[in-house]
């Protein structure tokens, strides 16, 4: 049997909902940081990144989405640190949980 995680939802659900979610909103942010500031290297590793998180979860790849989960965390926890804006701290917590539960679903 599947493992649960809360309320029945199992750990396959969960990691289809969390890769294609942060992926999307990580897509959004670097599209959001083009717009806002013409940054191309935004727009480039929040689409790349983000894509790469919503193919990991449609396609079941746990371990792409804690590769990319990884790396997002690395690039974006010392800018949280450094800064202290919010847009920072979520996504790092956002990579910080997707690395954790593809991780997890990796070692089953």
């Amino acid at each position: 049997a599947e493992d649960t995680f809360l309320c029945g939802v199992t750990m396959a659900a969960l990691e289809l909902c969390l890769n294609v979610g942060a992926g999307s909103i990580v897509a959004l942010g670097g599209a959001m940081g083009y717009i806002k500031q013409r940054s191309l290297p935004s727009l480039l590793a929040g689409g790349l990144s983000g894509t790469m998180l919503v193919v990991s979860g449609l396609n079941e790849q746990p371990r792409l989405g804690a590769s990319v989960s990884l790396l997002l965390l690395g690039m974006m926890l010392p800018k949280a640190i450094k800064t202290g804006k919010a847009i920072s701290m979520v996504v790092s917590f956002l990579a910080m949980l997707t690395f954790l539960v593809n991780a997890r679903r990796m070692a089953r």
